[in-house]
């Protein structure tokens, strides 16, 4: 009988006890992170007798392969497909062509190419991936608008076609209310901009219609480049007339705001049927009545003018000669 032999089950006086297994450290969290999610599921799939390659089903067993949830890319619309990888964009300006690489960041100059702010310049404030918008403060007014990225281009604004003496560049879009935007044209060797009415007046052609101004009119600025676009896009009520192209308004808030020409101006249409309006142009201007039907595809209404109600005399005019009025019964 050896030294190290057992007797009886137990070891020999002055024996070494045989080596323990190896006992494994404690598993904390950072063990399980370490494991994808896809091994868990993988391991109970195994554990309900799955195996890799091998059809599932009780009569007819078949491999069916795993549906994989593929995420839409951000601004992209329902029912539309993204392009395929690799696949070259069209020309378009975007926030993706900037020369510089830097992106689409919060604090980026950029230049609005689309919407009710187009052509206007602001600094991104923030940014929402989950819908594709971003935050902009405008340069002008500095009111925080809400955008999509995919209308934006960094940098400034590229500077519009130059306009000739025989008017406006055919390729840029009709304003609304005619154009009034202002001319180049010399005179005695200096070259002024000055509005259309004034160049026909001096190329010798018949003056444009009269001022449309009047007061207790209720218009809207449209001018961008006035009082750094402070009051772009409100209305307010024509106080007092200067000159019968000028007029000092005051706003809702109760502001008065002078040096407001009829260029930056523009009619606004009320939109409660008792308002009552003022025929600005056209044979029955001065007149006030009430609209009666709206047709805002053809930017027309159905004006009752009131001196004439008895008789039911509707005439169609457009939005263009039409202005809310807040005065009395007639201005004459």
């Amino acid at each position: 009988m050896g030294e190290g032999s057992q007797l009886g089950g137990g070891l020999i006086p002055g024996c070494a006890p045989p080596p323990s297994p190896p006992i494994a450290p404690p598993e904390g969290p950072q063990d399980y992170a370490a494991v994808p999610v896809q091994a868990f599921g993988l391991a109970m799939l195994r554990g309900m007798g799955w195996r890799q390659g091998e059809g599932i089903g009780r009569t007819f067993k078949r491999v069916v392969k795993p549906l994989e949830q593929r995420l839409r890319p951000r601004g992209l619309g329902l029912g539309a497909d993204p392009a395929p990888p690799g696949a070259p964009r069209p020309p378009r300006g975007g926030v993706g062509e900037d020369p510089n690489g830097g992106g689409l960041k919060v604090g980026a100059v950029v230049c609005i190419e689309a919407g009710p702010h187009r052509d206007m310049v602001g600094k991104v404030e923030g940014l929402e991936p989950e819908t594709g918008r971003a935050v902009v403060r405008l340069e002008l007014g500095g009111q925080a608008v809400t955008v999509n990225q995919y209308s934006l281009r960094l940098g400034e604004c590229p500077p519009k076609g130059k306009e000739t003496e025989e008017g406006p560049d055919p390729s840029d879009p009709p304003q609304k209310g005619g154009d009034k935007r202002k001319h180049p044209i010399e005179l005695c060797g200096v070259l002024m901009c000055v509005p259309p009415r004034a160049v026909k007046q001096i190329r010798g052609a018949p003056p444009g219609p009269p001022p449309w101004l009047r007061r207790d009119l209720r218009v809207r600025c449209i001018d961008r480049g006035f009082q750094a676009g402070r009051y772009y896009n409100c209305k307010m009520v024509v106080e007092d007339m200067v000159t019968p192209d000028t007029c000092v308004c005051r706003t809702d808030q109760g502001l008065l705001v002078e040096g407001l020409t009829e260029a930056m101006l523009e009619t606004v249409i009320p939109r409660g049927d008792s308002d009552r309006v003022l025929v600005v142009l056209g044979e029955h201007r001065g007149k006030v009545g009430r609209i009666l039907e709206r047709e805002p595809g053809r930017s027309q209404a159905l004006v009752q003018l009131l001196r004439d109600e008895a008789a039911g005399h509707v005439v169609p005019l457009d939005y263009d000669a039409i202005c809310h009025y807040v005065g009395g019964h007639e201005d004459d």
